[in-house]
């Protein structure tokens, strides 16, 4: 079952992606080996890739895979939206983040533009800063820039960000552009007041119970005017945001989707793919390898709503939380699927494998 489904993935990767087939064939065993062991070393999937070459071979054919392989980004994230598609055509709210780590060597810091979708963060396109340190405006442009030119800015309802992501050039251009934006600000910026003087944002939001919010309309702060919208949440913390687009409780409960990314970042790491433990180093082989992780989520967070629609859905405990994740409800269908042991194999075959050729057909629309 395996080799066989790695041939019909990488027959759908080739067309979307133009790779040879030999490419083609390593990227779909790279993404259907992390689906199936949660690991992203090259040592345990050259065990996993098809063939009759020794392990020795297979593991040099994956390092050979990211050091050559230059990857068409624009076409994976034409890719992954074509599976945001088959699951939404409603306008999409999307996160800005970093992530970053160290371990065995590597100094890892990404950023990341993501598509909020339901309880995780797809990323959609990102850039390996190759620094500590937080992002630069050109960079922040550039991967919202690539977003707009693809897909167009009536595709985004709002993109959101934390208080990283702030700065009058950055905002100048999210203006200028028309694009609707909520990202959250440092309580001690200073926003002008009705009277012209310039007052520390919190001050502007003292007395506010848990559960409120109070709008600042027009007030001028970060070299721009803009909406300012103060919360309490339920456990106490005041979160202040500057808007464009967007006010009110609707630019609180956009924020609030930016956790999203985070819970993207888990699967993608800790609780998914354990990305942060590739030993893999140098230019461009992180961002190879995030292309891969993505297409693994996409394809597994779409089998999981495809479980839960047509198989059964997620039990609630008595806590009121859900037995597992979209994300896991997804792995585990497509561990039943490679391992050749699903209920009604033929039936979930054909979703499984049908979603990617449908994601791959839709760039033709």
């Amino acid at each position: 079952m395996f080799p066989k489904s790695v041939g019909r993935l990488a027959d759908v990767l080739a067309v979307a992606l133009r790779l040879n087939k030999a490419r083609a064939q390593c990227l779909a065993g790279i993404v259907i080996g992390v689906a199936e062991s949660k690991s992203v070393l090259l040592a345990e999937l050259a065990t996993r890739l098809p063939g009759n070459a020794t392990t020795t071979s297979k593991f040099r054919r994956l390092q050979d895979f990211f050091l050559e392989v230059l990857l068409d980004f624009n076409a994976v994230a034409a890719l992954l939206m074509g599976f945001i598609g088959k699951l939404t055509n409603e306008p999409l709210t999307l996160a800005m983040d970093r992530t970053n780590w160290k371990a065995r060597g590597n100094d890892v810091n990404i950023l990341v533009l993501s598509v909020c979708l339901g309880d995780v963060g797809l990323p959609i396109f990102w850039i390996d800063l190759r620094m500590a340190g937080n992002s630069d405006t050109p960079c922040r442009i550039g991967v919202v820039s690539q977003f707009i030119e693809l897909f167009g800015v009536d595709r985004i309802h709002v993109l959101v960000g934390d208080r990283e992501f702030i700065g009058g050039d950055w905002f100048s251009w999210l203006i200028a552009e028309d694009l609707p934006f909520v990202m959250r600000l440092w309580e001690n910026i200073l926003l002008s007041s009705k009277r012209g003087t310039k007052r520390y944002a919190r001050k502007f939001f003292h007395g506010l119970r848990r559960g409120e919010f109070r709008q600042l309309d027009k007030r001028r702060g970060c070299g721009v005017e803009m909406t300012v919208v103060g919360v309490k949440t339920s456990k106490g913390e005041l979160l202040i945001l500057a808007c464009h687009g967007l006010e009110g409780s609707a630019a609180t409960e956009a924020y609030m989707r930016r956790w999203n990314i985070e819970t993207g970042f888990e699967k993608l790491k800790s609780h998914g793919f354990y990305m942060e433990s590739s030993r893999l180093q140098g230019d461009g082989k992180m961002e190879l390898l995030l292309a891969a992780l993505a297409i693994a989520l996409a394809w597994t967070y779409s089998c999981g709503i495809w479980s839960i629609e047509h198989v059964a859905p997620i039990r609630f405990k008595k806590h009121g939380r859900p037995e597992h994740s979209v994300f896991a409800r997804g792995l585990m269908l497509l561990g039943e699927l490679l391992h050749g042991v699903a209920k009604n194999m033929r039936r979930v075959s054909l979703f499984a494998f049908g979603i990617v050729r449908a994601a791959d057909a839709a760039l033709e629309k």
